[in-house]
C-alpha cells in the first residue's frame, strides 16, 4: 500500500488556498482482497478506498493573506486531515493483513489447572 500526499497553496492578492492531495495505490494482492471482500465503499478520513484509489484532493480552507491567523489555521485544518487519512490507511492495511491472514491459521488454548492436594 502506498499513500501519496502532496500539499500545495495557491496564492493571489484576494485569499491563500491550502489544498492536499491524496491518492492511494495497492499491490496486486491488497486490491484482490478489496475485490474478494468488496471494500470499495470502506470509509477512511470521510472517503471511500475507491475515492482515494482515484485520488482526492481536500481544502483546508481559504484565507486573506492580511489575516496571519486565520492562515495559519486553514493551514492546520489541512494538516490534521492529512494525520486522519494517513491513521485511517494504516487502519484499513491492519484490515487488509487481518483479512489475509483470517485463514489457515489454528491455535491452541489450553486450561491451566493446578493438582489438588
Amino acid at each position: 500500500m502506498k499513500l501519496t500526499v502532496r500539499r500545495s497553496q495557491e496564492a493571489s492578492t484576494t485569499a491563500i488556498r491550502f489544498l492536499a492531495f491524496f491518492h492511494l495505490a495497492l499491490r496486486a494482492e491488497e486490491q484482490e482482497l478489496v475485490r474478494l471482500y468488496d471494500l470499495f465503499q470502506f470509509r477512511i478520513a470521510g472517503w471511500s478506498v475507491a475515492q482515494l484509489m482515484q485520488g482526492v484532493q481536500y481544502e483546508g480552507g481559504t484565507a486573506i493573506p492580511a489575516q496571519a491567523q486565520l492562515a495559519v489555521a486553514r493551514a492546520q485544518d489541512a494538516l490534521r486531515m492529512e494525520q486522519l487519512v494517513k491513521e485511517g490507511c494504516r487502519q484499513f492495511r491492519q484490515v487488509l493483513i487481518d483479512l489475509r491472514d483470517f485463514d489457515d491459521t489454528e491455535e491452541h488454548l489450553y486450561e491451566l489447572t493446578t493438582p489438588e492436594d
